[in-house]
């Protein structure tokens, strides 16, 4: 029996396991510390979009053209300029995502402005902004043309030194692979050790369940909101970055709705770091279900129904928080203004 579809199902799974999660976490960040922050698409478009662009400015200086870079793999093939290039991009994707998120920061915590609102619009501004500059100063080549191309089999790891040789769990989670997949354990294995076990992650939870209480026993509740929500906009640019690297060859100010669907997993997985990667699991495997149904044996001759396939990730979403969210409980003052004059 030919198994080799389980590992091309299981790779296309971990590929949108790990922005998927990442955003998640994102959301949860903030909302743990009382700033609902729906603008999660939109970050991620930003971030991913100026991951894409310093990606492929830097390919161009080590002597790849527009026109090649779709085939960069080809020419780019120093291991320590790959990690260059790759450390770089995501580190101006965190920095974007950071920046963008200052806009919320700033509606949300100065101006308390409804948060459901201002994240409605930074969505809408973030991928407008990124076509806008793409068409303009044509980054794919020709002017008018609005998306970034880049070439994904630049950080393809075939096979991870002394991991990808381990029978079926090497070919399983270590061939065929990307950098996102190690930062992105990395990330999950860290934030519930912030978040529950330093005085940081503490104070972050006693703001968003009681500012009031919070800031009579001395927490500063608007600056531990800001650095909450500057971590969920850094690690939304981050999910960005890493969802635009590896999906296509293209990038053109879309995500896929993985903003939206990292609100629905951070809620599924009850604003806990620790529940929130199994939910991503189940979402990744319902979005490559959707995406991956020819990889099944007999998928093929459903190919016809790709578009109802693809509706599946979505319908999940509805029916999974329709069953699950009234047992969840958000963080008590989750979107709700904090004053300083009360």
């Amino acid at each position: 029996m030919n198994t080799d579809w389980i590992y091309s199902f299981v790779d296309l799974c971990l590929i949108s396991f790990i922005p998927l999660v990442i955003v998640a976490l994102a959301g949860m960040f903030s909302e743990k510390g009382g700033v609902t922050n729906i603008a999660l698409e939109g970050i991620m478009i930003f971030g991913g979009f100026f991951g894409v662009l310093v990606m492929d400015y830097m390919a161009m200086g080590f002597g790849v053209s527009i026109d090649e870079m779709k085939t960069a793999s080809t020419i780019i093939t120093n291991v320590w300029v790959k990690v260059l290039i790759y450390g770089v991009s995501l580190l101006s994707a965190m920095i974007a995502g950071f920046a963008f998120s200052l806009l919320h920061s700033f509606a949300a915590l100065h101006l308390k402005a409804d948060q459901i609102i201002t994240g409605t619009a930074l969505n809408i501004i973030g991928p407008a902004l990124c076509l806008l500059l793409a068409s303009s100063y044509g980054f794919a080549g020709k002017t008018g043309m609005a998306k970034l191309i880049l070439d994904n089999n630049l950080f393809l790891i075939t096979s991870t030194p002394g991991l990808g040789s381990i029978p079926v769990i090497g070919k399983l989670f270590f061939q065929n692979t990307y950098p996102s997949f190690f930062i992105g354990i990395i990330v999950i294995m860290i934030a519930p050790i912030v978040l529950n076990l330093t005085r940081f992650g503490l104070r972050l939870k006693a703001v968003g369940e009681n500012p009031y209480a919070a800031a009579a026993s001395g927490i500063a509740v608007n600056r531990y909101r800001f650095i909450g929500t500057s971590i969920s906009g850094v690690l939304a640019g981050m999910a960005g970055f890493f969802f635009a690297s590896t999906i296509s060859k293209e990038f053109s100010a879309d995500v896929a709705g993985f903003g939206f669907l990292g609100l629905a997993v951070m809620i599924f997985g009850n604003w806990k770091p620790s529940l929130i990667p199994l939910a991503a699991l189940l979402f990744s495997f319902f979005q490559t279900l959707g995406s991956g149904i020819s990889l099944i044996p007999g998928g093929s001759s459903l190919s016809s129904y790709g578009p109802l396939f693809s509706m599946v990730p979505y319908l999940a979403t509805i029916l999974v928080l329709m069953a699950f969210s009234k047992h969840n409980r958000a963080p008590k003052y989750d979107g709700i203004p904090y004053s300083e004059e009360v």
